[in-house]
């Protein structure tokens, strides 16, 4: 299985705080049949955003991706980043009791918590996943019965999960005082409705944590796609996935009701030996195109021009290799000079609820 604390490059962390007025929570006209507030939060929002991603298709993406007899060889990045996430749970100078996990994947939040022994306090953890699959197979890593907290799971989508939530009973108890959403949230459409979603079933007080991949994902991929589709067919087509900009980040935070809000990033350089390889690992882990509007296929002869291309502009040097390799003490791969790099940039949010 890669590793991929091996695989490390960062940037220099950029942190930016800001503080600003609290943005009135949106309050929505009551109609006249029975409903409950949470359902009613986000009704206008979700049915006036653009569907730039097909969710049936990251559904079914999930669900083969899990049920793969090497799904464990593509978890990765998803588990370096859940590990990350919830290792900034140590900033936080209280515990908390109830916590609600927006796309759950593979439980790798859960999994995170009890690998790195940072579930003291907590009572309950609510996994929300797309697939019935990736839960199904986090529960087999890590049995719901080894967990030293309660766990619950329920299907919903991340853009519709609140009236799922009501109906579960899981807001009898109370509301959360933690949100957690690991690598989920850069395929949601409704990105805004979702956020205020998440800020509804926090308590006054409550934290939200996230993580979701940044504008500068996969940018080599990208270009070399795009080139290699204009040099041959005189156009381009969608195959990598529009993803936010860390300075969009606060503003969203800021418009769904929360106050004292911290945007990082992380940029991570994984090697692979080749593009064909890359995108493997992409359908692997579920991460693979699922845009509404993509091209269906690709042509042998653009995928070839293509590779090509990522070789030529962003083939790592032997440095490069090295230094990703240097943590590890392990020497270069077989052609290990030959290898390219593929960035992903990961945006971490962090806001209050008022």
């Amino acid at each position: 299985m890669l590793n991929l604390r091996r695989f490390y490059t960062f940037e220099p962390r950029r942190l930016e705080k800001i503080r600003k007025s609290i943005v009135p929570f949106p309050q929505f006209r009551k109609p006249s049949d029975p409903i409950t507030p949470f359902t009613q939060l986000f009704s206008r929002s979700a049915s006036r955003s653009p569907l730039i991603f097909d969710r049936g298709l990251k559904r079914l993406q999930r669900e083969r991706a899990s049920k793969s007899a090497s799904f464990s060889a593509y978890e990765y990045l998803r588990q370096e980043i859940a590990d990350r996430l919830s290792e900034r749970l140590l900033d936080f100078r209280r515990s908390f009791r109830r916590a609600l996990d927006v796309g759950a994947g593979a439980s790798n939040i859960r999994r995170a918590l009890v690998r790195n022994k940072l579930g003291f306090g907590l009572e309950l953890l609510f996994e929300i996943e797309l697939s019935q699959a990736m839960l199904e197979y986090g529960s087999r890593r890590l049995p719901l019965a080894e967990t030293p907290f309660r766990t619950l799971q329920v299907v919903a989508d991340e853009e519709n999960f609140l009236p799922q939530l009501e109906l579960s009973g899981a807001l009898s108890g109370g509301l959360f005082d933690l949100a957690i959403s690991c690598m989920s949230l850069h395929w949601v459409n409704d990105l805004p409705g979702t956020l205020a979603q998440i800020r509804a079933a926090l308590e006054p007080g409550g934290v939200f944590l996230g993580a979701m991949l940044g504008g500068e994902t996969l940018h080599e991929l990208r270009v070399s796609l795009q080139l290699a589709e204009e040099t041959i067919l005189g156009g381009v087509g969608a195959h990598v996935s529009p993803m936010i900009e860390f300075r969009d980040a606060a503003g969203l935070l800021s418009q769904s009701g929360f106050t004292l809000i911290t945007i990082d990033i992380d940029t991570i350089l994984v090697p692979y030996p080749d593009m064909v390889t890359l995108m493997r690992h992409l359908q692997g882990m579920a991460e693979n195109n699922a845009l509404s509007r993509r091209r269906p296929w690709l042509s042998r002869q653009v995928l070839e021009h293509a590779a090509e291309i990522y070789r030529d502009q962003f083939q790592l040097s032997k440095s490069q290799m090295k230094s990703t390799l240097a943590s590890s003490n392990e020497p270069l791969p077989e052609n290990g000079e030959d290898w390219i790099g593929a960035t992903f940039q990961v945006v971490y949010m962090v806001g209050w609820t008022p």
